[in-house]
C-alpha cells in the first residue's frame, strides 16, 4: 500500500492568510475599486489607440470610437446577464418572460 504525499503548498497561497486573499476581491467590489479599474481601463485603451495611430488623428478617432462601442455594447450584456440571474436567483425557475 503506497502513501501518497500532499505537498505542503498545495491548497495554500504562498502563505497569505484568507484576509488578505479575500482583500482585493472586496476592494475590486467596492466603488472606489471600480471607479479605478474603469479609468485605468479608459487610459488603456487610449494610448493603446494612440500608439497604434500615431500622428494619424483619424485612426486614433476612429480606434476610439470603436473602443466605446465596443464598451457600451460590454456593459449592457453584462447589465442583462445580472438582471437575469438576479430574476432566476428570486424566482428559483429561469426567467421565461410573458410566455408560459
Amino acid at each position: 500500500m503506497t502513501v501518497k504525499k500532499r505537498s505542503a503548498g498545495k491548497g495554500k497561497k504562498a502563505g497569505f492568510t484568507p484576509e488578505e486573499l479575500k482583500f482585493g476581491k472586496r476592494f475590486l467590489s467596492s466603488v472606489f475599486g471600480k471607479l479605478l479599474i474603469g479609468v485605468l481601463s479608459v487610459v488603456l485603451i487610449v494610448t493603446l489607440a494612440a500608439l497604434i495611430a500615431g500622428t494619424n488623428l483619424n485612426l486614433f478617432l476612429l480606434l476610439t470610437g470603436i473602443a466605446l462601442l465596443t464598451s457600451i455594447i460590454a456593459f449592457w450584456v453584462l447589465l442583462l446577464y445580472k438582471r437575469a440571474t438576479s430574476r432566476e436567483y428570486k424566482s428559483g425557475q429561469p426567467d421565461r418572460g410573458a410566455y408560459p
